[in-house]
């Protein structure tokens, strides 16, 4: 799904489930309760691991509303192990974006309609939020999976 904020990723390693998972662990600071304390970061990602799977946040130092989570499981496969994970938004994010796109999509249709009796350029007002809504999502999900997935290759070597 390359133009879409979800991914789904397999990937294949020569290490032992067990392998895997500890290093993960090695990667991942434990959720609070309460949430994060930006102070007490002592690890590069926020989550858990729950006998083979595991999902986990990057810790930013910045905003980004479109931040994906990463949940995966691990799976041993003889002496290798296969990781399947999938990489999505936040789902309150993601219920946003859907009712934003689907605010503007009306718009376009009422606008087209419009600007097909008076002859106005109204229609580019929901257009340029449908594009806009799409290209802020996707970028800002895209420059983050891009991250979640050189870390899983890096570590996975």
């Amino acid at each position: 799904m390359k133009y879409l904020p979800f991914e789904k990723i397999t990937y294949e390693s020569k290490l032992s489930k067990e392998e895997v998972l500890t290093k993960l662990a090695e990667k991942i600071q434990v959720e609070n309760s309460y949430g994060y304390d930006r102070d007490s970061r002592e690890k590069p990602y926020q989550g858990y691991i729950k006998e083979n799977s595991f999902r986990i946040k990057r810790l930013i130092n910045y905003s980004n509303a479109f931040l994906p989570i990463l949940k995966g499981n691990v799976e041993a496969k003889g002496m290798k192990s296969i990781i399947k994970v999938k990489i999505r938004l936040n789902h309150f994010v993601l219920v946003f974006i859907i009712i934003w796109m689907v605010l503007a999509s009306l718009g376009l249709l009422v606008f087209s309609i419009k600007s097909m009796r008076d002859e106005t350029y109204e229609v580019l007002i929901p257009m340029t939020l449908l594009l806009f809504g799409y290209l802020l999502t996707t970028i800002g999900f895209k420059y983050e999976s891009k991250k979640y997935k050189i870390f899983l290759k890096e570590m996975l070597e």
